[in-house]
């Protein structure tokens, strides 16, 4: 039975994250493993132009050893298939560390929240290998007696040499503890991680980086930069599997007396809320944390009725169907995490990296943060980024590159200074795209796709400006910042854009372009391409424009499905939630009307009308005296229920 039970956990945890590669780190520890070699490792960040000569330590040696010798001699796709064999032993072996003993049911559903909260950090980075060191640590602390530490001094040495996370291993010893009290020496087991550790050339430099966001040494930058594993859980999180996770977990602890395991899983938990970057490690702690058990307990405690254990038992079963559901659904909606093989393109700036090899470019760029690593991995040492998404930048630089995107005296200290022949940005900063479109007499926009623009430098690349540069099309306009005037000319720039290459976001300017004009049937083809399309960029918009449609003919309905389409693929989409607050208005379905007008008030960029302020105010006032009413109800329903169920066990004893 224990065979069928592993076999499924690792065939379904190996279905579940076979995702696309869509990490852009990756490719910096691609490139670094192919330009170094053990006995010559890279000491300096030389791919940079900016601080070619700043300290580079390679912490994550044999991670970037083993991503290259796959990549070159295989396929990016064994990378896939690394990831999901490395995810689905971790699994086992934290189910093998648990001595579990409670039925499947609970087992199974425990691993399916834990798995889900897990895939939101699938990026094919080397903490997906720190996964199963993690595994390890906790099975040789819970299994193994003291003669066999050797092997926890192993682990611990090829861990501190893949990630930085090999601290944690050293923290599980000190926070399970009291739970192996008794059983381990903590001082033995101490001084083997820590001896395992000095293994590591930069021993004290993972330390650092870890501490650091606590300490408040670099937390400034990740508010300038949104690097989204250094930001905090987001809310809509705790809506999700984490939140199911978090609450499950607490269920059982308290219901079984878990205390000793409670700092240990508390620790986790803390870290994950504080920063993204450790949910997944949350995941397995919450997942270790539920199933620590050896007492076997079955349905209810203290009661031999037979009807009511079938009843609890159905519940499980029926809990688990409905987890189970979830999950397939998330897996096969869910746009920020496709699962297939090979390169989720629509991730990358390949297209606009083509362009720059297509016209043999060669000088310095001034690029999006998250783009530095593939700029390097594909266009190095022809073009050299400004930054990297590893930080191996002095601290005063990084806030300085930060603040460029959103202060003007900060961008121009940065373009005096460093100087760049080229700019390659993606969509989501307006204030730099409208700092750069200031400096027209200096810089073109030549280029742009649904992932990224590139302005260039009028007398460096003169010959290219002549040919490529639009010079009506407004970058403010192409981010989807600003309104455009002089329709007549954009339109005809956008049309020989679309002939070049058709692209979601010129394919959706374009669309609404023709819908000012009032061609609503034209407009409406071109949205239905964009939705059709396989890449995910651009359809948030095109489903908000065609549930405008579907409004003005009066598909109240499908208009209404067209806008939650719209907000599956930018929940953050402010005009999507007040089309949508509008239509659950006419319908008086106050509720959701309330919620969706409260997100598009959250997400806003300009100052909400006053009416809607004015409906907003009434709304919340109805939400609140409703809420209360169900409350009540809720609340005499629960005590009546519990008051008769007591009294059918009293009376059948």
């Amino acid at each position: 039975m224990r065979k069928y039970v592993s076999l499924s956990i690792f065939v379904i945890a190996f279905v579940f994250t076979f995702v696309k590669v869509r990490s852009f780190d990756l490719f910096f520890y691609l490139k670094v493993a192919q330009t170094e070699s053990l006995f010559s490792p890279l000491k300096v960040n030389l791919f940079s132009y900016s601080h070619p000569d700043f300290p580079y330590n390679n912490y994550s040696f044999l991670y970037s050893e083993l991503a290259y010798f796959l990549t070159e001699n295989l396929s990016i796709n064994w990378l896939i298939v690394l990831q999901c064999t490395v995810i689905s032993l971790s699994y086992i072996i934290i189910t093998k560390s648990a001595e579990y003993k409670r039925s499947a049911i609970l087992l199974f559903t425990v691993f399916l929240i834990s798995l889900f909260t897990l895939r939101y950090r699938l990026l094919f980075r080397p903490h997906n290998l720190s996964y199963i060191f993690f595994a390890i640590n906790l099975f040789l602390l819970t299994r193994m007696p003291n003669r066999y530490l050797i092997y926890l001094f192993i682990n611990q040495i090829l861990w501190v040499n893949t990630h930085n996370g090999f601290i944690l291993g050293i923290i599980n010893a000190i926070l399970l503890y009291p739970y192996l009290k008794g059983r381990i020496s903590l001082k033995k087991i101490l001084l083997v991680l820590l001896s395992g550790s000095l293994v590591s050339p930069h021993f004290y430099k993972p330390f650092i980086e870890v501490v650091n966001p606590f300490l408040g040494m670099t937390k400034n930058i990740f508010d300038y930069i949104k690097v989204h594993e250094w930001q905090q859980a987001d809310e809509r999180l705790y809506f999700s599997f984490y939140g199911l996770l978090i609450v499950f977990s607490f269920i059982i602890m308290v219901r079984d007396k878990k205390w000793r395991l409670l700092p240990f899983y508390l620790f986790y938990l803390i870290i994950s809320v504080r920063f993204v970057r450790f949910i997944d490690f949350f995941a397995f702690a919450g997942f270790f944390a539920v199933i620590s058990t050896t007492v076997k307990k079955e349905g209810l405690n203290g009661t031999e009725n037979i009807k009511i254990k079938k009843i609890f038992r159905l519940a499980q079963i029926s809990f688990l169907i409905t987890v189970f559901f979830f999950c397939v659904k998330d897996y096969f909606q869910n746009h920020l995490i496709p699962y297939g093989y090979g390169l989720a393109d629509y991730f990358y700036p390949s297209s606009a990296v083509d362009y720059l090899r297509k016209n043999d470019l060669k000088g310095n760029i001034f690029n999006t943060y998250a783009f530095g690593g593939y700029l390097i991995y594909n266009l190095y040492p022809n073009l050299r980024p400004i930054i990297d998404g590893r930080l191996c930048y002095p601290l005063d630089f990084v806030k300085l590159y930060a603040d460029a995107h959103e202060d003007r005296e900060s961008f121009n200290k940065i373009i005096a200074k460093y100087k760049p022949d080229i700019f390659l940005i993606d969509f989501d900063h307006p204030k730099l795209a409208l700092f750069i479109t200031d400096l027209k007499d200096q810089f073109a926009l030549t280029y742009f796709d649904d992932n990224a623009m590139i302005f260039l430098d009028r007398n460096k690349f003169k010959s290219i400006v002549e040919k490529d540069e639009y010079k009506f099309l407004k970058p403010l306009y192409v981010s989807g910042y600003s309104e455009e005037k002089d329709t007549k000319n954009v339109k005809l720039e956008l049309e020989k854009k679309l002939k070049e290459k058709e692209t979601n976001r010129a394919k959706v300017i374009y669309g609404n372009l023709l819908l000012k004009e009032g061609n609503i049937s034209q407009a409406e083809k071109i949205f239905e391409n964009v939705v059709n399309s396989k890449t995910p960029i651009g359809k948030a918009e095109a489903y908000n424009n065609l549930g405008v449609i579907k409004i003005s003919e009066g598909s109240l309905d499908l208009a209404k499905k067209l806008f939650k389409k719209a907000l599956s693929f930018d929940s953050n989409m402010g005009m999507a939630h007040l089309n949508l607050a509008q239509v659950y208005d006419e319908e008086k379905s106050y509720f959701s009307a309330y919620y969706h007008y409260r997100e598009f008030i959250k997400n806003s960029e300009e100052d909400v009308p006053s009416e809607i302020e004015e409906r907003v105010s009434f709304l919340r006032k109805y939400v609140f005296i409703q809420s209360m009413r169900i409350l009540i109800i809720f609340l005499a329903t629960s005590g009546i229920f519990l008051i008769i169920t007591r009294r059918i066990i009293i009376n059948r004893r």
